[in-house]
Protein backbone atom coordinates (compact mmCIF):
# COMPACT_ATOMS: atom_id res chain seq x y z
CA UNK A 1 0.00 0.00 0.00
CA UNK A 2 1.10 3.44 0.10
CA UNK A 3 1.94 3.81 -4.24
CA UNK A 4 0.79 6.52 -5.91
CA UNK A 5 -2.10 6.94 -8.30
CA UNK A 6 -0.23 9.06 -11.73
CA UNK A 7 -1.47 10.11 -14.81
CA UNK A 8 -0.33 6.31 -16.05
CA UNK A 9 -2.08 4.37 -13.21
CA UNK A 10 -5.75 5.01 -11.43
CA UNK A 11 -7.05 3.03 -9.23
CA UNK A 12 -10.78 2.00 -8.72
CA UNK A 13 -12.78 -0.05 -5.45
CA UNK A 14 -15.74 -1.92 -6.83
CA UNK A 15 -19.14 -1.03 -5.27
CA UNK A 16 -21.82 -4.05 -5.33
CA UNK A 17 -22.41 -3.10 -9.08
CA UNK A 18 -18.49 -4.10 -9.56
CA UNK A 19 -16.10 -0.64 -10.47
CA UNK A 20 -18.46 0.77 -12.67
CA UNK A 21 -22.07 0.26 -12.91
CA UNK A 22 -22.80 -0.12 -16.47
CA UNK A 23 -26.62 -0.89 -15.77
CA UNK A 24 -26.27 2.82 -15.99
CA UNK A 25 -25.60 5.06 -19.09
CA UNK A 26 -23.83 7.60 -15.61
CA UNK A 27 -21.87 4.25 -15.44
CA UNK A 28 -20.79 3.56 -18.70
CA UNK A 29 -19.59 7.29 -19.66
CA UNK A 30 -17.59 7.06 -16.50
CA UNK A 31 -15.70 4.23 -17.52
CA UNK A 32 -15.65 5.79 -20.97
CA UNK A 33 -14.36 8.84 -20.00
CA UNK A 34 -11.77 7.43 -17.76
CA UNK A 35 -10.71 5.58 -20.97
CA UNK A 36 -10.51 8.30 -23.25
CA UNK A 37 -8.41 10.12 -20.68
CA UNK A 38 -5.97 7.56 -20.51
CA UNK A 39 -5.65 6.93 -24.52
CA UNK A 40 -5.40 10.76 -25.01
CA UNK A 41 -2.55 10.90 -22.50
CA UNK A 42 -0.59 8.36 -24.14
CA UNK A 43 -1.95 4.87 -22.41
CA UNK A 44 -2.24 3.65 -18.55
CA UNK A 45 -4.07 0.90 -16.63
CA UNK A 46 -6.86 1.37 -14.43
CA UNK A 47 -6.68 -1.07 -11.66
CA UNK A 48 -10.10 -2.16 -9.96
CA UNK A 49 -9.95 -3.82 -6.09
CA UNK A 50 -7.87 -1.05 -4.55
CA UNK A 51 -9.45 2.11 -2.34
CA UNK A 52 -7.30 5.03 -2.92
CA UNK A 53 -7.58 8.24 -0.73
CA UNK A 54 -6.09 11.77 -0.97
CA UNK A 55 -3.37 12.51 1.96
CA UNK A 56 -2.99 16.32 2.89
CA UNK A 57 0.43 16.03 1.81
CA UNK A 58 0.12 14.38 -1.55
CA UNK A 59 -0.59 15.66 -5.34
CA UNK A 60 -2.27 11.94 -6.22
CA UNK A 61 -4.30 9.72 -4.29
CA UNK A 62 -2.40 6.83 -2.71
CA UNK A 63 -3.40 2.89 -2.37
CA UNK A 64 -4.33 2.54 1.04
CA UNK A 65 -6.46 -0.67 1.18
CA UNK A 66 -6.84 -3.69 -1.22
CA UNK A 67 -10.42 -4.51 -1.96
CA UNK A 68 -10.64 -7.71 -4.25
CA UNK A 69 -13.78 -8.61 -5.58
CA UNK A 70 -15.94 -11.90 -6.91
CA UNK A 71 -15.26 -11.89 -10.60
CA UNK A 72 -19.20 -11.98 -11.39
CA UNK A 73 -19.20 -8.38 -10.75
CA UNK A 74 -17.65 -7.80 -14.13
CA UNK A 75 -18.67 -9.43 -17.60
CA UNK A 76 -15.95 -8.41 -19.96
CA UNK A 77 -18.19 -8.25 -22.85
CA UNK A 78 -19.89 -5.71 -21.21
CA UNK A 79 -16.93 -3.12 -21.23
CA UNK A 80 -16.36 -3.86 -24.18
CA UNK A 81 -20.03 -3.04 -25.80
CA UNK A 82 -20.04 0.33 -23.43
CA UNK A 83 -16.76 1.12 -24.88
CA UNK A 84 -17.58 0.39 -28.31
CA UNK A 85 -20.78 2.50 -27.92
CA UNK A 86 -19.34 5.28 -26.47
CA UNK A 87 -15.46 6.11 -27.47
CA UNK A 88 -14.80 7.56 -31.20
CA UNK A 89 -12.69 6.34 -32.69
CA UNK A 90 -12.91 2.84 -31.66
CA UNK A 91 -10.11 1.48 -29.48
CA UNK A 92 -8.91 -1.81 -28.09
CA UNK A 93 -8.44 -1.99 -24.45
CA UNK A 94 -7.08 -5.13 -23.09
CA UNK A 95 -8.54 -6.40 -20.15
CA UNK A 96 -6.73 -9.05 -17.00
CA UNK A 97 -7.90 -10.51 -14.44
CA UNK A 98 -5.52 -11.25 -10.94
CA UNK A 99 -6.13 -13.62 -7.74
CA UNK A 100 -5.41 -11.90 -4.65
CA UNK A 101 -3.10 -14.65 -2.65
CA UNK A 102 -4.60 -17.65 -1.46
CA UNK A 103 -2.22 -17.67 1.97
CA UNK A 104 -4.26 -14.33 3.18
CA UNK A 105 -6.79 -15.28 5.03
CA UNK A 106 -8.43 -11.81 5.97
CA UNK A 107 -8.95 -11.11 2.23
CA UNK A 108 -10.08 -13.19 -0.85
CA UNK A 109 -10.94 -12.37 -4.40
CA UNK A 110 -9.64 -11.01 -7.81
CA UNK A 111 -8.13 -8.05 -9.36
CA UNK A 112 -9.61 -6.23 -12.44
CA UNK A 113 -7.27 -4.29 -14.30
CA UNK A 114 -8.18 -2.09 -17.92
CA UNK A 115 -5.08 -1.62 -19.79
CA UNK A 116 -5.72 1.26 -22.12
CA UNK A 117 -3.39 1.56 -24.80
CA UNK A 118 -1.82 5.11 -26.28
CA UNK A 119 -4.68 6.91 -28.93
CA UNK A 120 -2.61 6.33 -32.12
CA UNK A 121 -4.77 8.72 -34.88
CA UNK A 122 -2.64 11.06 -36.77
CA UNK A 123 -5.82 12.19 -38.06
CA UNK A 124 -8.21 12.73 -35.36
CA UNK A 125 -5.78 13.89 -32.48
CA UNK A 126 -7.91 12.46 -29.69
CA UNK A 127 -10.33 10.24 -28.74
CA UNK A 128 -14.33 11.33 -27.90
CA UNK A 129 -17.17 10.25 -25.70
CA UNK A 130 -20.47 10.08 -27.70
CA UNK A 131 -23.17 9.32 -26.00
CA UNK A 132 -27.20 8.90 -26.96
CA UNK A 133 -27.16 12.43 -27.81
CA UNK A 134 -24.09 14.26 -26.86
CA UNK A 135 -20.34 13.63 -27.36
CA UNK A 136 -17.67 14.89 -25.22
CA UNK A 137 -13.86 15.42 -26.02
CA UNK A 138 -11.88 13.95 -23.24
CA UNK A 139 -8.57 14.76 -22.42
CA UNK A 140 -5.98 15.14 -19.26
CA UNK A 141 -5.86 19.04 -18.64
CA UNK A 142 -3.02 20.55 -16.98
CA UNK A 143 -2.33 19.31 -13.27
CA UNK A 144 -3.16 15.60 -14.87
CA UNK A 145 -6.65 15.89 -14.02
CA UNK A 146 -9.34 14.32 -16.47
CA UNK A 147 -12.04 16.15 -17.89
CA UNK A 148 -15.08 15.70 -20.50
CA UNK A 149 -16.93 18.58 -22.18
CA UNK A 150 -20.07 17.55 -23.65
CA UNK A 151 -21.05 18.66 -26.95
CA UNK A 152 -23.94 18.12 -29.13
CA UNK A 153 -23.46 15.21 -32.00
CA UNK A 154 -24.39 18.22 -34.71
CA UNK A 155 -21.51 20.50 -33.21
CA UNK A 156 -19.33 17.64 -32.72
CA UNK A 157 -18.96 16.41 -36.06
CA UNK A 158 -18.90 19.76 -38.10
CA UNK A 159 -15.61 20.16 -35.56
CA UNK A 160 -14.33 16.96 -36.43
CA UNK A 161 -14.66 17.32 -39.88
CA UNK A 162 -13.26 20.35 -39.84
CA UNK A 163 -10.22 19.62 -37.82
Amino acid sequence: MGTPESERVDFKSASPKGPYDLSTDKGKFELAKDVAAFANAGGGLIVCGFKAKKRTNELYEVAEKVTPFDKKLVNIDSYKDALTEYVRPLLKAKFFWFDHPEDDPETSGHYFVIEVPRWLSPSAGHSSLVGPTTTASSSRAAGRSRSATATTRPTSRRTMSTG
